[in-house]
């Protein structure tokens, strides 16, 4: 989501660290579910309700890194895996 994205959504005009931190709750919080979501959450609650949702987002956004990082760790195995095979 751009910046002028969520500024038309929420109705505001965002600081860089107020639009930082609602997009990370737009990518990663279970209750976004889309740009129109993130404008009525910053509506209902402002940054005070971002904020409570931020360590939960944050928390999914390290987890996803997780998982990609061993699911490529795992594809890499599998690859050698075969080389060793086919020798």
């Amino acid at each position: 989501m751009t910046r002028g994205e969520f500024e038309t959504n929420a109705g505001t005009n965002a600081s860089e660290n107020d639009y930082e931190a609602a997009n990370i709750v737009y990518l990663y919080h279970p209750l976004i579910t889309d740009k129109a979501s993130i404008g009525k959450f910053w509506k209902l609650g402002g940054r005070v309700l971002i904020d409570d949702m931020l360590p939960r987002a944050k928390a999914i956004q390290r987890a996803d890194g997780e998982v990609r990082a061993l699911n490529t760790a795992l594809n890499e195995a599998k690859d050698h895996l075969l080389k060793l095979r086919s020798l």
